[in-house]
């Protein structure tokens, strides 16, 4: 007969595993669609931070990304050559670019979204408002600290013990 109650512990433990395996799955579902509109999981990181207008500039992109100015070129680079976004001059700088999404191509990437989004709308609809609550703290926390540890961390030869 197994036992029904568990001690917080035992939780704890059952809630790593359980948040460790929704990362992994969750870049791995991710992967699987970059892969089918032929692009690198980062080229579609890129196109939420487009989307969420955290980024119009090559520029703003890169610093999102935190990657080098040339990096984002390419990522930019492989996204117009999708068909994913457009670039277009800055009307008040003329030497600015400014990045436009082709909402035709989003649309088409949302699809991909729709089986997960219907799952996401089932489960929060059984939700109470204070677990809702408890819930986006804890995601909201947890992608601070995920963006903390990423700024904090060494980059290229640095992560080696080697100096720039």
């Amino acid at each position: 007969m197994s036992r029904k109650v568990q001690t917080r512990r035992e939780i704890v433990g059952k809630l790593a595993g359980a948040v460790q395996q929704f990362v992994n799955r969750v870049t791995l579902f991710q992967s699987s669609i970059a892969e089918r509109l032929q692009l690198n999981p980062v080229d579609l990181f890129a196109l939420f931070i487009l989307q969420k207008g955290e980024a119009t500039k090559p520029s703003e992109l890169a610093r999102a990304l935190r990657v080098p100015s040339g990096t984002a070129t390419k990522i930019v680079d492989r996204l117009e050559k999708g068909g994913f976004v457009v670039r277009s001059r800055s009307l008040t700088d003329r030497r600015g670019v400014l990045l436009r999404l082709v909402p035709e191509r989003i649309a088409s990437i949302e699809l991909m979204y729709q089986g997960m989004g219907e799952h996401f709308n089932s489960f929060i609809a059984r939700a109470s408002e204070r677990e809702l609550r408890f819930l986006l703290d804890f995601l909201n926390s947890s992608s601070e600290a995920a963006i903390r540890e990423q700024r904090d961390a060494p980059l290229g030869d640095q992560a080696h013990g080697h100096p720039r």
